[in-house]
């Protein structure tokens, strides 16, 4: 189910952006996955909140799925690896990206599947069923299995002084 009430947005920076949207584009035609990180935002916000979620940071993870081009599996061993980077970092894990290689951005019954149970994840998919990339953010509010919609948007650089 999915519903566009909240207000929240998930903001990315150009260098995540770029990122994520090349490591989909590059592993077509199969689904691509990982991680979004931020070194501002608390993984705990929540949606009445409303506080931009600002991802700074987009970790790749090889998708190990049997059935690629339809579905995704983090591969394990990077999972924990992406995980001590971000603690290394001091990153927060703010949630996951996939791609649907022919399919709108539209979160399907299995994206909720291997998400970490009892959190409200968020999700960005990245959609290469039109000409240029779509790209769609959501939450899952687990208690009430709602797909709430998030606004994308892409921060402009930093000035350099």
């Amino acid at each position: 189910m999915l519903d566009s009430t909240a207000a929240s947005t998930l903001s990315l920076s150009p260098q995540a952006y770029a990122s994520i949207v090349s490591y989909c584009q590059s592993q077509l035609p199969n689904e691509a996955c990982g991680l979004l990180a931020s070194s501002v935002t608390s993984p705990s916000s929540t949606l009445s909140d409303n506080v931009p979620l600002a991802v700074d940071v987009a970790l790749p993870i090889a998708n190990v799925h049997p059935e690629p081009r339809h579905a995704f599996t983090f591969d394990p061993q990077a999972w924990i690896n992406a995980y001590y980077f971000m603690m290394r970092t001091n990153q927060s894990l703010i949630g996951y990206f996939h791609s649907h290689p022919t399919t709108a951005p539209i979160p399907s019954l299995s994206d909720a599947a291997g998400l970490p149970q009892g959190t409200d994840p968020v999700m960005l998919i990245v959609s290469f069923a039109a000409t240029q990339p779509q790209l769609s953010a959501y939450r899952l509010l687990s208690s009430a299995q709602t797909w709430f919609t998030l606004t994308v948007a892409i921060t402009p650089e930093a000035p350099i002084k």
